[in-house]
């Protein structure tokens, strides 16, 4: 078992659970809608109405992976709302995993439906969700928890309701720095929404290398007009052995504009080979051109590498003849029906930057259209919800390399 984020107990484990439902009854439906679901993207018009219509009568286990897929569909299946909300109300009264699955899904569908339960949740910092991902393969179908990072994520547009009480909950001493790290995870992609919490965020400077990493993220998405005690807190955690030093001088630059001290900083770390800070360098633009020798050396390195390294040069102003060849390498398992891990960034990339090879085109084309969905690196909701993001990304990518 592990612990509540609070350390007031344990929540349920990480393992896949065991499915005692009747196979041949309304579980064994929903599975058998999920594996169609989970197998064909053209299935949807057919299967999703069904999947819906068996919640009020489905078995706990069955109506949770059910919701995990709405889930996954997010603002798709967002013309359910009411329905689902019909069917799960009553049980999600009494249990608490029930609520918290409701919630998510409703979360998912940016539905303020879910606000009442994450509120509770947040102020009380009892909730089921997971604190850390867990790793499942594609066969795997069981019922899966969002990271607490996950459900929220969505919920920028409620920032309002929400921020005080994230705000408190990531900064009392009772909370895991695990829980700490997936509200900053959250806020992060809130941006602005978030600013009005960017003195607390840096309150949390010097609590742990992850926080700390994760504080950094947030400040960096809020960007310039935080109040001056948060850059005097930024400064006072760069004087002395910051852990997250790179991550907090990047914030600093977003929110002051003042390149050092991150140029020095991510300058030397790529300089030295550490090509994870490749991309906060890049973000950095043109003012970082004196280093675009040392991003070329990342172009001999892994795929992924060379993909980031692709964008750096990219967005630091040179000539990068070798993007649609690299770009093209990465976005080939499409064309087998996988995904990878380098597929989602090359995906991006190449978007932004506008470089399709007619290879890539066609290979983009193709999985787009296929009535299948992709193999991807997880199993259960999270397969479906990383099939839409990869199709989506190709749309895009298709769209504006035209």
């Amino acid at each position: 078992m592990r612990d509540r984020p609070d350390g007031g107990g344990p929540v349920e484990p990480d393992g896949p659970p065991t499915h005692d439902s009747d196979p041949n009854g309304t579980g064994g439906e929903i599975r058998s809608l999920i594996a169609t679901l989970s197998g064909r993207r053209n299935s949807d018009r057919h299967s999703l109405p069904r999947l819906v219509a068996g919640l009020a009568d489905a078995d706990d286990e069955s109506r949770k992976m059910a919701l995990a897929v709405l889930a996954a569909y997010g603002e798709r299946a967002s013309q359910y709302a009411d329905v689902i909300a019909d069917s799960v109300h009553a049980v999600a009264r009494s249990d608490d995993t029930a609520a918290d699955t409701f919630a998510w899904t409703m979360a998912a569908m940016r539905d303020d439906r879910c606000l009442p339960v994450l509120r509770r949740r947040v102020l009380t910092g009892h909730f089921t969700y997971r604190t850390a991902r867990v790793y499942f393969p594609r066969a795997f179908e069981g019922f899966d928890p969002p990271t607490l990072g996950e459900v929220l994520t969505p919920l920028d547009a409620h920032s309002g309701e929400l921020l005080e009480p994230l705000l408190r909950l990531v900064t009392a001493p009772t909370t895991s720095d695990r829980a700490k790290e997936q509200v900053l995870s959250a806020l992060g992609e809130w941006g602005a929404s978030a600013s009005p919490g960017a003195l607390e965020v840096a309150s949390l400077l010097g609590s742990s290398p992850g926080v700390d990493a994760a504080a950094a993220d947030v400040l960096a998405a809020v960007g310039p007009g935080v109040s001056d005690p948060v850059v005097d807190r930024i400064d006072a955690y760069l004087a002395g052995d910051a852990p997250a030093r790179l991550e907090v001088a990047y914030a600093r630059w977003r929110i002051t504009g003042e390149p050092e001290p991150a140029l020095g900083a991510l300058g030397a770390a790529v300089e030295a080979g550490r090509g994870y800070y490749l991309g906060h360098l890049a973000r950095m633009g043109a003012v970082a051109h004196r280093h675009i020798p040392a991003v070329r050396r990342f172009l001999a390195q892994r795929l992924n590498t060379r993909v980031e390294a692709v964008h750096a040069l990219w967005m630091l102003g040179d000539d990068v003849p070798e993007a649609p060849a690299i770009m093209t390498e990465a976005v080939r398992p499409l064309a087998q029906g996988f995904s990878a891990p380098y597929v989602t960034p090359a995906l991006r990339y190449t978007a932004e930057m506008g470089t399709l090879s007619g290879e890539a085109a066609d290979i983009l084309a193709t999985a787009v259209a296929s009535p299948r969905r992709l193999d991807g690196l997880h199993g259960g909701w999270r397969l479906i919800a990383e099939d839409h993001q990869v199709q989506s990304l190709a749309r895009s990518a298709l769209t504006r390399a035209r």
